[in-house]
């Protein structure tokens, strides 16, 4: 049973959807991998130096706010490899969906544009249909308007053949006319 136009437009109206959705999945993943990859350089190079400025007596207090900085900076961090991973493993599932369903839309698309062919052949039949219907129809009613007419001629015989002055009425009166009863008056 093949679906109708409506329901094939919704299909690959899902599929846009979807596809769309995973791209955009994709591009906050990648957004937010290149994000956390910056925040880990940046604690690896603050990390690095605060082991050289400890030496020195002088930024010690600067070293230890700037260390709190940066442990705040990766406690901040740490949530996001977690949701990294959602985020990726939810991308990965969008796009093994998009690959399921690309063929059926694919095909989908292709019986669509086979079955507008069709309609378009349908349609002209259609229409090719009608205006023989209304060629019969014409013709019908000038058949009904003939009939209608005969009808007519058909009263006014009967009249003049049964009434008293009508045919009936003087060929009963020949004697041999095998007209039963008498002659209508």
């Amino acid at each position: 049973m093949r679906k109708a136009p409506r329901e094939l437009g919704q299909a690959g109206l899902a599929l846009i959807i979807v596809i769309v959705w995973a791209l955009t999945a994709v591009v906050m993943l990648t957004r937010t991998l290149v994000s956390a990859e910056q925040i880990d350089r940046k604690v690896d190079v603050i990390t690095g130096s605060l082991h050289e400025v400890e030496r020195e007596t002088e930024v010690v207090a600067e070293l230890q706010k700037t260390e709190k900085t940066s442990a705040a900076i990766l406690k901040a961090a740490e949530p996001l490899t977690g949701m990294l991973k959602v985020v990726d493993d939810t991308a990965k599932n969008i796009d093994a969906t998009a690959k399921r369903i690309d063929p059926n839309a694919k095909s989908i698309q292709s019986t669509v544009v086979s079955i507008n062919g069709h309609v378009a052949n349908i349609l002209s039949t259609a229409r090719s249909i009608e205006n023989t219907l209304r060629a019969i129809t014409r013709q019908a009613v000038d058949i009904r308007n003939n009939v209608d007419s005969i009808k007519s001629d058909t009263r006014n015989i009967q009249t003049h053949t049964n009434g008293t002055d009508g045919i009936r009425a003087h060929t009963c009166a020949i004697p041999l006319s095998g007209c039963r009863g008498p002659a209508p008056s």
